[in-house]
């Protein structure tokens, strides 16, 4: 039985088996430091053709495991979501091998605990949006509140918040609800992942977060 325990901060992670490096996303947050059973997929930064592009090795990947997927900070999350729906439906399908029970994590550090944590992801289905179906969502409005995040900005319900204030006035603003989330897929995925896990700690436990989240393109 594999064990992934976290002990001392670690900002980079290495991969013996590529020799490359991988920034992990860096969050005040504490999340999930152990687990057993488990193999890992690693998501690299890539600089090719003037372009960032990720590079992916999940070589290792065995499905009777819990499965740790490490991403670069630095990447958009327009090179992310592909990643993610890749990773939905290799677990989507069952094997021979394929057991109950297990989970989908994502890594990041933990500069509250100094720690390498983990955030499930297992019932989160990632989905990409066009702006002309963004526009009908926002019409029809099938949740109480669509938050949207952007380089800039916070958008909930097309009201716009900084960065640096929309925690607490989010909060004010809000009434027990569902909340649909959205994410800009210029992004980088350390935005993405900071501004996830930063939710949990402050929305009331009576709004319940969509279990779909979509990029936009």
């Amino acid at each position: 039985m594999k064990k992934y325990v976290v002990g001392l901060l670690l900002l980079v992670l290495l991969s013996a088996c590529a020799n490359k490096t991988i920034q992990l996303p860096q969050v005040a947050v504490s999340g999930i430091s152990e687990i057993q059973n488990h193999s890992e997929i690693w998501v690299f930064y890539k600089f090719d053709d003037d372009k960032i592009k990720s590079e992916i090795n999940k070589n290792n990947t065995i499905t009777s495991t819990h499965w740790i997927i490490n991403i670069d900070k630095r990447l958009p999350m327009r090179e992310v979501i592909p990643v993610l729906q890749m990773v939905k439906a290799k677990r989507a399908k069952k094997t021979i091998h394929s057991v109950e029970g297990v989970r989908d994590y994502l890594s990041y550090s933990d500069i509250l605990d100094k720690k390498i944590a983990l955030f499930q992801i297992d019932t989160i289905q990632y989905m990409t949006l066009d702006q002309s179906d963004l526009e009908t969502m926002e019409k029809e409005k099938p949740c109480d509140y669509i938050l949207k995040f952007t380089e800039d900005a916070i958008v909930l319900n097309q009201k716009k918040y900084l960065p640096s204030e929309w925690r607490k006035q989010l909060v004010e603003s809000l009434s027990p609800g569902c909340m649909q989330l959205l994410f800009d897929q210029q992004i980088s995925y350390q935005s993405y992942l900071q501004y996830r896990l930063e939710l949990k700690t402050f929305l009331p436990k009576d709004i319940s977060i969509e279990n779909t989240e979509y990029i936009l393109k």
